[in-house]
């Protein structure tokens, strides 16, 4: 029964053709057990080809047990195997992120990297009632209502998620098949494990029908999401030049609030981190927000530019007399073209505090602060700008503009040209 259900559910969703490499991501669980076995069935009428992909996370004693059953049932169903050991828990810390997010991006770059054609993973119906209350629990927009889906852009498929906990372990039993249980599944001090055990059964007692209801709940959210994306790209809003991406100001004023929320919220990783986006369409030029995924979001002229800062600023360096240097994210080129300067001895650095000079074809002195805000330099790009300097004097601002006593005269000069990489 299972069998047939599951083979329609391929053939009804496109999820894969008969000819592709299927690869399907097995933890040893009753879920992914099911999945192999059904996929093992499949491949003796479809003749497609089919792998096993395995990942210890290391966090469990088990897991090397869990390895070895795995692949004990792809020598036995000729399946090929492929295992992916991680330190998922230094990986975590090292990133600042929780075991299960760590855990997760793990498996998928190890998924990913095998060159299938279809990753199926064996997310079934109760998993996906999990994910709804999870989302909805901490707090989430439509993305997070709309759960699990069937078939992702990227080429990952959950064929079991129409099938319930229920009809999966009935059919492990019907075949005599065995599984490894995790036993960490039964900790309640996880989210998910806490949803399982305590809540989800409580409201399948008000509503023994909720497996059903969210199924069709899920569908209609994706629809209505996937329209209010529609709408929110069909704005010329965002654009993206090296490392920093600029929204328009003008153009997320003209847009409902909602699509600004969706315009934005692909340089934010929390609710809190759009709206500090917004704010700054009310704040001054330079206004800025530190946003939780380490970015800056600043107000810039017409724009609000969300950028990462440099975490590391360029040394002082020789200019050569002829060729190329590197200054942080500048490339200076000594050759033919460019600012004319005398020839000299010159270095680059970044500006100092009090740094001021005489720019041609004025009188007296100016900061330099003051010449990048009348430039209309973006802050982001103030402390990593290159300062041309000779003999402890400032011979020239990047490539705008030189000092009046650095003016060449009729003599052997260098001509100084500076790109941004």
């Amino acid at each position: 029964m299972l069998f047939s259900a599951f083979k329609n559910e391929i053939l009804n969703e496109k999820l894969f053709e008969k000819q592709a490499h299927v690869v399907a991501a097995v933890s040893g669980g009753a879920d992914s057990v099911c999945l192999l076995h059904l996929l093992y069935r499949l491949r003796k009428e479809w003749g497609f080809t089919l792998s096993c992909a395995h990942v210890n996370h290391n966090l469990r004693p088990e897991a090397f047990d869990d390895a070895a059953f795995v692949e004990s049932l792809c020598k036995e169903w000729n399946i090929p195997f492929f295992l992916h050991d991680a330190n998922v828990q230094k990986i975590a810390k090292d990133n600042k992120i929780s075991l299960e997010l760590a855990g997760r991006e793990v498996r998928y770059r190890f998924f990913m990297s095998l060159g299938a054609d279809v990753i199926l993973t064996a997310h079934n119906k109760n998993d996906a009632a999990e994910s709804v209350l999870m989302h909805f629990i901490r707090g989430c927009g439509l993305d997070g209502l709309c759960g699990i889906q069937k078939k992702r852009k990227d080429g990952v498929c959950r064929p079991l998620l129409g099938f319930s906990r229920e009809d999966i372990e009935a059919y492990l039993h019907k075949h005599k098949l065995i599984w490894h249980q995790d036993a960490s599944n039964s900790d309640i001090t996880y989210t998910r494990n806490n949803i399982r055990h305590n809540l989800l059964p409580q409201i399948m007692d008000i509503n023994p029908s909720f497996l059903e209801t969210i199924p069709r709940m899920t569908e209609i959210l994706t629809e209505e999401n996937q329209y209010m994306q529609t709408q929110a790209e069909n704005f010329t809003v965002m654009h993206k030049e090296r490392d920093a991406t600029f929204f328009s100001v003008e153009t997320l004023f003209s847009m409902p609030i909602t699509l600004r929320r969706r315009a934005v919220r692909v340089e934010a990783d929390s609710f809190a981190d759009v709206n500090k986006i917004l704010e700054l369409l009310e704040k001054k030029n330079g206004s800025v927000h530190m946003l939780s995924n380490g970015k800056i979001a600043e107000r810039e002229y017409g724009n609000i530019v969300v950028y990462r800062p440099d975490m590391e600023l360029p040394s002082t360096v020789s200019l050569p007399e002829e060729g190329e240097v590197f200054f942080g994210k500048f490339r200076i080129i000594v050759g033919e073209n460019g600012l004319a300067l005398p020839r000299k001895k010159y270095t680059v650095r970044i500006r100092r505090n009090g740094d001021v000079f005489t720019p041609e074809g004025m009188q007296g002195h100016k900061k330099i602060s003051d010449f990048f805000t009348d430039e209309k330099i973006p802050r982001r790009k103030r402390d990593v700008y290159p300062i041309i300097v000779c003999e402890g004097q400032i011979a020239a601002v990047g490539d705008m503009r030189r000092s009046g006593a650095f003016v060449p005269s009729s003599g052997e000069n260098l001509h100084i040209k500076i790109e941004e990489i």
